[in-house]
C-alpha cells in the first residue's frame, strides 16, 4: 500500500513539473520601427508577444516583461499585465497579442539607439520553456527628415484614408488587436490614398508600412 501512494505521489510530482513551464516570446517590437527619426519625434514603444504554449494563460495570469531603450545606458522598467482582449483574458496556445509598454517616448540626441524587449514568463508559469531571446529594434536618430511620415489617418465610410510624406510605394499591414494580420497590400504614398477597408468589428487596428527601401512607420487608428 505505502509503495502504492509512493507511485501515485512521483507521478502526480512529475504530472505538475510536466505542465509548470510554458513558452511565450516577444514576437515582433511594432514601434519604435527600424527607421530614422528627428531628434524632435517621439514614439510609443509597442510589442506584440505570444504564446506557444503548451498551456493557455488563464484569467489572473500575468507577464513578466521588461524593456529598454539603450542611448549608451541602460534604462528598463518593469511591465505586469496579461492584457484584456474582447472580454476574456485568457490567452490561447498560438495566440499573439499586442501590449503598450510606454507612449510618447522622448529622444535625446543624435546616436543610434536600440529598443529591446523580453518576457521571461508569467505569474503561474514562471519559466519559459525555450528560453526564446528577447527581440531588439534598432533605429537611427538624426536630423534628417528622410523618414517614412505618416501625415494623415483615419477610418471613415469603409475605407482607411491616409496621407504620407513620401511618393514611393509601400506594403502596408493591418493588424487587429490581437495580433492577428486583417489586411496586406501595396499602396503609393501619395497625398491621398484612400483604402477600402472591411472592418471585422470595431475597435483599435495598427497598421504598419513599409517602402523598398526598408524605411517603416507604424500607428495605430479607431473603427466605430
Amino acid at each position: 500500500m505505502i509503495k502504492k501512494y509512493t507511485l501515485l505521489l512521483i507521478s502526480a510530482l512529475c504530472f505538475t513539473s510536466a505542465f509548470s513551464q510554458n513558452d511565450i516570446k516577444v514576437q515582433d517590437i511594432i514601434s519604435p520601427s527600424a527607421r530614422t527619426y528627428n531628434t524632435v519625434d517621439t514614439f510609443d514603444i509597442i510589442i506584440r508577444i505570444q504564446n506557444l504554449g503548451p498551456n493557455r494563460l488563464i484569467p489572473g495570469d500575468k507577464f513578466d516583461i521588461t524593456y529598454s531603450i539603450e542611448d549608451g545606458t541602460l534604462n528598463s522598467q518593469f511591465f505586469d499585465t496579461l492584457l484584456l482582449v474582447n472580454g476574456s483574458r485568457a490567452m490561447e496556445v498560438g495566440e499573439g497579442r499586442i501590449y503598450t509598454l510606454a507612449t510618447d517616448f522622448i529622444i535625446n540626441g543624435n546616436n543610434t539607439f536600440a529598443a529591446c524587449a523580453d518576457v521571461s514568463g508569467t505569474t503561474i508559469y514562471t519559466q519559459n520553456t525555450n528560453k526564446n531571446p528577447g527581440d531588439c529594434a534598432t533605429f537611427i536618430v538624426s536630423v534628417e527628415q528622410q523618414q517614412l511620415d505618416i501625415e494623415k489617418l483615419y477610418f471613415a465610410d469603409n475605407a482607411i484614408h491616409l496621407s504620407l510624406n513620401r511618393a514611393d510605394k509601400v506594403k502596408l499591414e493591418i493588424f487587429d488587436i490581437t495580433g492577428k494580420l486583417i489586411l496586406e497590400s501595396n499602396v503609393p504614398s501619395k497625398s491621398n490614398n484612400i483604402i477600402p477597408f472591411n472592418a471585422p468589428s470595431n475597435g483599435f487596428y495598427f497598421i504598419k508600412l513599409t517602402t523598398n527601401n526598408g524605411a517603416q512607420t507604424s500607428s495605430k487608428f479607431v473603427v466605430n
